[in-house]
């Protein structure tokens, strides 16, 4: 049976007034309040690496049933709980129509804010969430206006390479176009050659090149070699990174990669490779 991961949609505003299902209005301001219905999460509840561990033992109907008991027990990240505000409209003849919807601000996931696991589930499991939260599952227009609104665009397709797969359009602004993805199950060894291409070549992107990533709220923050990158909906803005200190404080305090113990010496060799490779990049004209 066919899983997914499910981002919930709250009752539809139309000329910025909440239309909930029983057909009360609420202002925008009061759209935190649409979330009553889902239980607080208790200090007992497992976190979302506890869950993952449950549920790897489970087949796909004991699995959905844990899904469905964490869930409906509120074991959800506070986060989630804060709901996000998306703007829709429609032409229609000589009118245009608006409406804001109020979606939660991430897929939904079980566990606590540090520790959760986005959970993908069948239908029947998302839509008996959504009945029981008062929400409703998001259609293809919906989803597409979060997305936009998130100032990316994604898109995906069926594949033109596997007639059963599927592929990923990434937005341009991204660190890849796209990925197709096979209908046939992979498995480990068809990715090894791959893997010590790119782990090991001196013609490797990975090799020549220090990229540190991350997700953030608002977009894209990358730090490639001594150039901190932060793309938004609104644009990206450079700025370099010149000395050793700044350098491991933006990898370590922003970042949150955990190399606070690493030797002087190693941080320093580091350090030194990434500059070398910055200032011949910046000697070539930064092509």
């Amino acid at each position: 049976m066919h899983r997914t991961t499910i981002v919930l949609v709250c009752a539809v505003v139309v000329w910025s007034q909440c239309v909930a299902r029983g057909g009360q209005a609420t202002s925008s301001g009061d759209a935190n309040g649409l979330t009553q219905r889902i239980p607080r999460r208790s200090p007992r509840a497992p976190t979302g690496s506890r869950v993952a561990d449950a549920l790897a033992g489970l087949d796909a109907a004991d699995r959905e049933r844990a899904i469905l008991r964490e869930i409906l027990d509120g074991n959800m990240p506070s986060f989630l709980r804060q709901l996000a505000p998306v703007e829709l409209s429609y032409r229609a003849a000589d009118r245009t129509v608006a409406a804001t919807i109020f979606v939660t601000p991430d897929y939904l996931a079980i566990g606590s804010d540090d520790d959760f696991l986005r959970i993908p589930m069948n239908l029947a499991t998302a839509t008996t969430v959504a009945d029981a939260f008062g929400f409703v599952l998001p259609t293809r227009k919906m989803v597409n206006a979060i997305y936009e609104q998130s100032g990316f665009t994604y898109e995906l397709r069926p594949s033109s390479f596997d007639p059963d797969g599927w592929r990923l359009e990434h937005d341009p602004r991204g660190a890849f176009i796209g990925a197709d993805f096979a209908s046939a199950p992979a498995r480990t060894e068809q990715f090894l050659a791959m893997h010590q291409e790119l782990s090991t070549s001196p013609t490797s992107g990975f090799v020549r090149i220090a990229d540190v990533m991350r997700r953030t709220d608002e977009g894209v923050d990358v730090l490639r070699g001594c150039v901190r990158m932060t793309t938004t909906g609104a644009g990206t803005e450079s700025v370099d990174v010149d000395s050793e200190a700044d350098w491991w404080g933006v990898v370590i305090d922003e970042f949150g990669l955990r190399y606070g113990d690493l030797p002087a010496a190693e941080r320093a060799r580091v350090w030194g490779m990434v500059r070398s490779a910055h200032e011949a990049w910046d000697a070539a004209g930064r092509s």
